[in-house]
């Protein structure tokens, strides 16, 4: 038992009345009559429960016997002798159990509807010609069900928040390992890769023209291919850092981002990016949200079929959160390869056409879900295409 185990014992103090002692006594006298019959009914019903029946299974019909006979002990002697700390702490160590298991506590509730289920005729059945033993006995159930639910509910959620707050411990020793490693690995892979591309540029100068133009096309193969691969290492890298990077909130005036990132991709007339009305300002991390903006944008130019390129930017007010929409007049994507566009890696062209290293849209799609918004695409072939994600007015500041 660890200490943890050891300070819920003490939670749960039980204070009854003693009318409701007398009550609960009424209910036990009825179930120690009936134990032999009613005990045959659960061994039965719960064998097939999908909860219940593994974990009966781990334990012989004896053993189960004399696990039922010490709890009735344990709740002969609290509620005739007064002595309840036995019985909380055994009703608090189920729950403790059942949580380090696993097992779901709505399991509990079915048990409890069971066990009333069974009773209810029973007692009525006994106290026919009774009505005062009758309303005390049905009472006495409510109670004493009630009673040991809170103490197993109790402990289950104590001990169900701690095992959570253990793997997020664990989960964040892993994330900073796999953060050492994906540093350490991208160091290893540059290094050699900034050596083939030296390599390659020497080539070039020494031997131009000594090669032919098979050769010089077979070497600008060469450093386009490791010049993509610095870039996947770079983007899986970018990736990984984002769950782990503190926002930097700030006022962001959207209209003034947009100009900033307009000028980075204008080229004398051949690409128009029109913002149609005045993009407002909200409380979010810059330079997340321009990455965002540029990189709908930035796709938009790269991935368009057209001499000349229009790209719109939209904003709707939508209550609680504001919708931004990139629209292009690009060749289009067919929505059976909508959901694929997210994926890591996922490029609808193959690379060797068009430099891409699948990695854009899933850091869009992290950065827009990681704010509490989303992103979707609506597009079809020939159609162009156009991406919008949501922000949330009130973004949380973590």
């Amino acid at each position: 038992m660890t200490k943890h185990d050891e300070q819920l014992l003490t939670t749960l103090k039980p204070s009854f009345t003693e009318r409701e002692l007398t009550q609960m006594q009424c209910y036990f006298d009825v179930t120690t009559k009936h134990n032999s019959a009613m005990r045959a009914y659960f061994e039965e019903k719960l064998a097939v429960h999908p909860v219940y029946g593994p974990l009966m299974a781990m334990q012989t019909y004896e053993q189960r016997q004399a696990r039922n006979a010490y709890t009735d002990e344990l709740t002969r002697k609290a509620l005739f002798e007064g002595e309840w700390e036995p019985l909380t702490n055994d009703l608090i160590m189920q729950g403790i159990t059942y949580a380090k298991v696993g097992m779901e506590f709505n399991a509990w509730y079915e048990v409890v509807a069971m066990v009333k289920d069974y009773l209810l005729p029973v007692i009525v059945t006994e106290f026919e010609g009774d009505l005062q033993k009758l309303l005390d006995a049905l009472a006495g159930l409510g109670r004493y069900m009630d009673f040991a639910l809170q103490a197993i509910a109790e402990s289950y959620f104590i001990e169900k928040r701690a095992i959570i707050e253990e793997q997020r411990a664990r989960q964040e020793v892993l994330i900073r390992d796999l953060e050492s490693f994906a540093y350490v690995v991208s160091h290893d892979l540059k290094s050699p890769l900034r050596g083939i591309s030296k390599l390659a540029e020497w080539l070039v100068a020494d031997y131009h023209d000594k090669l032919d133009e098979e050769g010089r096309t077979s070497l600008r193969l060469l450093t386009s291919r490791v010049q993509r691969m610095d870039s996947l290492i770079d983007g899986i890298l970018e990736y990984s850092r984002l769950g782990r990077q503190e926002r930097s909130m700030t006022n962001v005036d959207l209209n003034e981002l947009l100009r900033d990132i307009i000028d980075m991709h204008s080229d004398n007339g051949h690409v128009r990016i029109a913002v149609n009305g005045t993009m407002p300002s909200i409380r979010n991390d810059r330079a997340k949200l321009g990455q965002v903006f540029s990189n709908l944008i930035s796709n938009a130019i790269k991935h368009n079929d057209k001499e000349k390129i229009d790209i719109e930017v939209n904003c709707e007010d939508r209550g609680d959160r504001f919708a931004f929409s990139i629209t292009d007049n690009g060749p289009g994507i067919d929505p059976e390869y909508h959901e694929r566009v997210f994926g890591m890696f996922q490029t609808l062209q193959p690379k060797d056409e068009r430099e891409s290293t699948g990695i854009g849209l899933p850091i869009v799609k992290r950065i827009v879900e990681d704010n509490g918004g989303n992103i979707s695409l609506n597009s079809e072939s020939g159609r162009g295409a156009t991406f919008t994600f949501t922000i949330p007015k009130q973004t949380p500041e973590n």
